[in-house]
């Protein structure tokens, strides 16, 4: 099973991150390079994406799908991850999303889990 792990980019690093990818389109306010590894603003969903899911003209089940088939680019990047995560190194996916529930993290989690 991977090693993967979804966190605030705000929570402070653990000894068991592992390797802290910030996985959002623009860096979150007051975060610095110290709180992550890598940033990785292609694994994010696209502006106009969150733009109209916050707006409220794009529902979270269509923006789901809508930001799955914009992952699915990054097959090589998804697959890299993965290897990563099942030799035992953990990833941890930040972002600052306020409801972890509708947040893309999970959704990234489980493309990389398929790669």
């Amino acid at each position: 099973m991977p090693l993967l792990i979804e966190k605030s980019a705000y929570t402070p690093a653990g000894k068991g991150d592992g390797l802290r990818l910030l996985v959002t389109r623009f860096k979150p306010y007051g975060l610095g390079k110290k709180d992550y590894d890598l940033w990785l603003r292609d694994l994010a969903p696209s502006a106009a994406l969150v733009k109209g899911l916050l707006a409220g003209k794009t529902d979270w089940r269509r923006f789901a799908g809508r930001y799955r088939k914009e992952i699915a680019a990054q097959k090589s990047l998804l697959k890299t991850l993965r290897y990563m995560s099942d030799e035992g190194r953990p990833v941890t996916l930040l972002c600052a999303c306020e409801k972890p529930d509708r947040c893309h993290r999970r959704l990234l989690r489980d493309a990389i889990d398929r790669a």
